[in-house]
């Protein structure tokens, strides 16, 4: 095939027609990075505080907003006021960018898990663990959701979350086989995969661009650049642009991977390129923003911003929209290069713009998600009160208007599921990040200004029977009663007259039996503690003077002993004529 057609394709094809939305990284499955139309003005509609770093770059579906942040949450809000809508917290940071089909809303986590939620309510559908942690985003594409990982393969399943195939970029490994092996061949995956005509597109940590059929999964081509790729590719007219860590942006044909052209920068790329009528636009951590003749890769024009790009231009109606990590916002004229405005935001802008409903939807690394424009929407969804619960049945769960008051309680507060074990409603508790009702009180009312989720708490008891056999014996305390799971209780027992305490007798598990009269017990479960007395004879009391009165006849002969050996020596002293000298 002559080399100049794709570029002929690319020159004479009109600009791409899309519809109003956003419902992945780049806005849709080509990755080309533009829209209908974009902001004139720089003002801002809104601006959301999140939890958490931002390096995720939002999906704008049906007047919803999703993003994912560093503190690992997921984030719904309405695109119209920036409110949220719901959200999903996950076992780690998120870098990933949402993909929305289907009801769906997918993305990849640093766990290594990409999380499909319910759309409407934020509910985890199903998750699909990876041997790696995935911060590339997903690209959805004729009913297959595609993603790699960090483990060095990209993933191909159904919408259920079933793996229909997985390629390896690791040599001789791969579950469908490899046309190459060559030296330094694997590594993560961080590019984004793009799709056009039947073909997948992504580069990897090992400095190499792949293609795969997205049927079967096989390797159609792969080229190498000369260092790692986090970028994502574009793909517009038979042709395919890719940025790399080694300052270039390349362009290589979409059926075979022959290098067409590459312009070298003055710094890493990490940004994706934008093609937009015959033109590449892209930014370079040297600072400047470059536009390049699509055809050829010669430079048109160049922007310099006062800070590295990290962040992929988005184009509409002749503007191009990026951020930089000098915390502003850029409008830049598609023909000359020409500043139109610059919105400072106050943080580093690592995170792609979405156009949206003439709207442009941006998040900056402190945790804000920014809306600019001029187009003021009305909020199109309700909220959505969830309630959970293990035990009881709850009420009140279900979509509420904005502002409208939502009613909700459980039912019973006490529930015995078992003998000796029973569970007491101690409070609601809200996972709704800053809101939401937290306390004691059974039926609660609240003003639904967000999408709110509710769990019931539970505290679990265990009935401890405390016995004394005989009952006349002796007393045994605490009595008995209900007490928490888990917590410990002393347990004395006291005979009373005519009784001696013989030892408790258990039944359960932690109880105790011995002859011990003071004990410590930790309840787990429904026990029984026998505390048996023994009565004493009255004749068995009288046992101690038997040893006195066989002592009385010894005393008596001692003492008889000694009175006479006293007389004897009185009367030897008289005989021998000793005078009282003190007479």
């Amino acid at each position: 095939m002559n080399p100049l057609l794709p570029m002929l394709i690319l020159l004479l094809s009109p600009t791409l027609s899309l519809g109003e939305g956003w419902p992945m990284h780049r806005g849709g499955p080509s990755r080309l990075g533009i829209a209908p139309s974009g902001p004139l003005v720089n003002e801002t509609l809104w601006v959301a505080e999140l939890q958490g770093f931002i390096l995720s770059s939002p999906a704008v579906v049906d007047g919803a907003l999703f993003i994912g942040t560093g503190s690992g949450i997921i984030y719904c809000l309405d695109e119209a006021t920036g409110c949220e809508v719901w959200h999903f917290l996950t076992d780690a940071w998120i870098g990933s960018s949402p993909a929305v089909a289907e009801g769906r809303v997918l993305i990849g986590c640093e766990d290594g898990v990409l999380y499909c939620l319910n759309e409407s309510t934020g509910e985890a559908l199903w998750l699909f663990q990876t041997g790696g942690a995935v911060y590339c985003s997903p690209l959805v594409v004729e009913g297959r959701i595609l993603f790699g990982s960090h483990d060095g393969r990209l993933y191909c399943l159904n919408l259920e979350g079933e793996p229909l195939w997985v390629y390896s970029t690791w040599p001789l490994e791969g579950v469908t086989p490899t046309l190459y092996v060559e030296a330094g061949r694997g590594g993560a995956i961080w590019s984004s995969p793009a799709y056009d005509g039947g073909l997948l597109y992504f580069g990897c940590e090992d400095g190499w661009v792949y293609c795969l059929n997205l049927t079967s999964g096989v390797e159609v081509w792969s080229s190498a650049t000369s260092a790692s790729i986090w970028s994502t590719p574009a793909v517009c007219g038979g042709v395919v642009y890719i940025g790399s860590k080694d300052g270039s942006l390349y362009a290589f044909n979409a059926s075979d991977g022959r290098l067409l052209w590459s312009f070298e920068t003055d710094g890493p790329l990490y940004s994706s390129p934008a093609v937009y009528e015959g033109r590449t636009i892209l930014g370079s951590l040297d600072g400047h923003v470059y536009c390049l003749n699509a055809l050829n890769g010669s430079l048109m024009w160049s922007f310099e911003a006062e800070g590295p790009l990290y962040s992929s231009p988005t184009v509409a109606e002749g503007r191009a929209y990026v951020g930089s990590e000098d915390g502003c916002l850029y409008c830049l004229d598609v023909d000359g290069g020409g500043l139109l405005w610059r919105l400072r935001l106050g943080a580093p802008v690592s995170s792609s713009p979405a156009l949206v409903d003439g709207n442009l939807y941006v998040a900056t690394y402190d945790g804000r998600l920014h809306a600019v424009g001029s187009n003021r929407l009305r909020r199109r969804f309700p909220y959505y009160l969830t309630l959970h619960s293990l035990l009881g049945n709850v009420h009140g769960a279900g979509r509420y208007e904005p502002g409208s008051v939502a009613v909700f309680y459980v039912d019973p507060t006490l529930v015995e599921t078992e003998p000796g074990v029973r569970y007491i409603f101690t409070q609601w508790t809200s996972n709704r990040v800053g809101s939401g009702y937290t306390g004691p009180n059974a039926t609660v009312r609240i003003v639904m200004e967000s999408a709110v989720s509710e769990t019931a708490n539970w505290r679990r008891q265990c009935y401890l029977t405390l016995v004394a056999d005989p009952p006349e014996g002796g007393v045994v305390t605490p009595g008995s009663g209900w007490y928490d799971s888990g917590s410990e209780v002393e347990v004395s027992a006291r005979a009373r007259p005519g009784y001696r305490f013989k030892g408790f007798v258990g039944e359960g598990e932690g109880s105790y039996t011995g002859p011990d009269s003071h004990i410590r017990l930790r309840v787990v479960t429904p026990m029984v503690e026998r505390a048996v007395f023994e009565r004493v004879n009255p004749w068995r009391r009288l046992l101690w003077l038997i040893p006195l009165v066989a002592l009385l006849p010894l005393y008596w002969w001692w003492s008889e002993t000694s009175r006479r050996s006293s007389r004897v020596d009185g009367d030897n002293l008289k005989s021998s004529g000793v005078v009282d000298n003190h007479r």
